[in-house]
């Protein structure tokens, strides 16, 4: 009786699907990677968001604050001394 070959042939199916899964962990290494930085990314723009939005509620606080103020008439310049 002939030998299988599929005993041969396992050895070499088994290198080339180890270097295809390698392949695809480096892909989705690389992925990850590029959705870490996005999401810092994202993070700090949220960050900034809320801090302009802050600045902003401030801005319109100070200027309700100076429209409730009563506005003082402006000042007459004085007469001329004759």
């Amino acid at each position: 009786m002939r030998p299988s070959p599929a005993p041969t042939r396992l050895p070499q199916e088994a290198g080339a699907r180890c270097a295809e899964l390698e392949a695809a962990a480096r892909r989705l290494a690389g992925e990850l990677a590029d959705f870490k930085a996005e999401s810092r990314q994202l993070r700090n723009q949220d960050l900034s968001i809320r801090r302009l939005e802050e600045r902003a509620r401030a801005l319109e606080a100070e200027l309700a604050a100076k429209a409730r103020r009563p506005r003082r008439p402006p000042a007459t310049p004085l007469a001329p001394a004759s």
